[in-house]
């Protein structure tokens, strides 16, 4: 994977709906990474005159190919582009993709589809509950280490189904590479949508992010994926080819880090453990009105205090608005702000030293940010309602996925997170 998304020469092929294969037209060209962490492809365009007179190109639903290092499969194209030589100057066509798959022979592809895509995460082991890890660290009397051993269980996994056919499935999974005297040991936690028949990879990749937002959001920071494999539409079992994809392996700008990996704000298990996590990715799937405004902070980078406000409380306005006709809560009086506050309950109300006026001081700034030209406000004060609204209503779709309140007051019950704003809240609305 490196050294091609390092840059390699190779033949290409954009396909549609069939792969075409090998000896087939093909266009020449070079593959890399480019300055904006995209796949990017240019190709020689030999037939300069046919674009003069047509200046569409084609937008391929993957382009695959084969290089000095390998077969190639971009996925998930992002644009196109061509540049028109005349006289010395060659004349080029450009390709952009958010995603490729490096160790597949195009000729033993039958679709573009994918069977199953996998994402691998360090550090998530403790948070999903799968660790198969066992060392022992073996000192002589004066306390110095002198043996260390590791034990790997096989590979442990649960699974649940999703709808149209398609699986998600949370494992263990390890490696071990490198010399004899130079061993990495890798043990990752894996994460994988798999489907019974070849799917659109953007379908794959839609539920795979939306287990990644939940990851974020537990450690209040975007997680960088080490990782991926595919097992694309062959004609036969084989191995899982490498798979790179910009969406889950590169920290956008402006997107906080995550904090430490041993204490996230609420594990997997807090939710109900792999069950949980198929409601969570099907209430993503249904309501990411509600659920974008709490996670794009971690997942896109930073939003402005009275932009991310807006957002949260119109999240908030539509979540209450989506339950008013399934369910008694939503239809209490008040604003929605305080129709929310009082559906999470107790918790909620301690946390904030007192929800309803938290509720009146975050209902009228979003108000006057909405409806008056001339509001202002102080930005510390518009930050702290943001990220108390956005935790608030984060939580009220987590209590939904686990189907209890365990949720909120894992979060609001102690005081181990959050506290910084939880102080600030409270001498906001004190």
């Amino acid at each position: 994977m490196d050294k091609v998304l390092a840059g390699a020469i190779g033949h290409f092929w954009h396909n549609d709906l069939a792969i075409r294969k090998t000896d087939q037209k093909m266009e020449r060209g070079y593959v890399r990474l480019n300055e904006h962490d995209e796949v990017e492809i240019a190709s020689l365009n030999e037939d300069p005159r046919r674009r003069l007179f047509d200046e569409s190109i084609p937008f391929p639903r993957s382009i695959t190919g084969i290089t000095e290092h390998g077969g190639i499969m971009a996925l998930a194209i992002t644009g196109r582009g061509s540049t028109i030589g005349f006289g010395h100057v060659a004349s080029v066509l450009r390709y952009r993709a958010g995603a490729i798959v490096v160790g597949v022979n195009p000729n033993e592809l039958r679709t573009a589809g994918i069977k199953s895509l996998t994402l691998y995460y360090s550090g998530l082991g403790s948070w999903a509950g799968i660790e198969r890890a066992d060392e022992e660290f073996g000192q002589d009397s004066r306390g110095i280490l002198k043996t260390y051993s590791i034990a790997l269980d096989g590979a442990v996994d649960e699974t649940v189904g999703l709808s149209g056919g398609t699986q998600l499935k949370v494992s263990s999974h390890w490696s071990v590479t490198g010399p004899s005297d130079r061993r990495i040991l890798a043990t990752p936690t894996a994460i994988t949508v798999q489907a019974n028949r070849p799917r659109p990879a953007n379908e794959l990749r839609e539920r795979l992010h939306w287990v990644h937002a939940l990851a974020c959001l537990a450690y209040s920071g975007f997680i960088v994926a080490d990782g991926g494999a595919v097992i694309p539409d062959l004609g036969r079992e084989g191995e899982s080819p490498t798979y790179w994809d910009r969406r889950f392996m590169r920290r956008p700008k402006g997107a906080p880090e995550p904090t430490d990996h041993d204490f996230p704000m609420f594990r997997l298990a807090s939710i109900g453990g792999i069950g949980g996590l198929g409601r969570w990715v099907r209430i993503c799937e249904q309501h990411p009105r509600a659920v974008r405004p709490v996670v794009d902070e971690y997942l896109q980078g930073f939003r402005s205090p009275s932009v991310r406000l807006l957002e949260v409380a119109s999240g908030i306005e539509y979540w209450v608005n989506r339950h008013r006709r399934s369910a008694g809560w939503a239809k209490a009086s008040g604003s929605k702000a305080l129709v929310l506050s009082k559906h999470v309950g107790k918790s909620f109300d301690q946390w904030t030293g007192n929800s309803a006026n938290w509720a009146r001081k975050f209902w009228d700034a979003y108000n006057g940010l909405k409806h008056e030209p001339s509001f202002t406000m102080d930005p510390r004060e518009t930050a702290i309602l943001a990220a108390s609204g956005s935790l608030l209503l984060g939580v009220s779709v987590l209590n939904r996925a686990a189907r209890s309140k365990a949720p909120a007051r894992e979060i609001f019950g102690t005081g181990h997170f959050n506290w910084q704003l939880r102080d600030a809240v409270r001498d906001l609305v004190a």
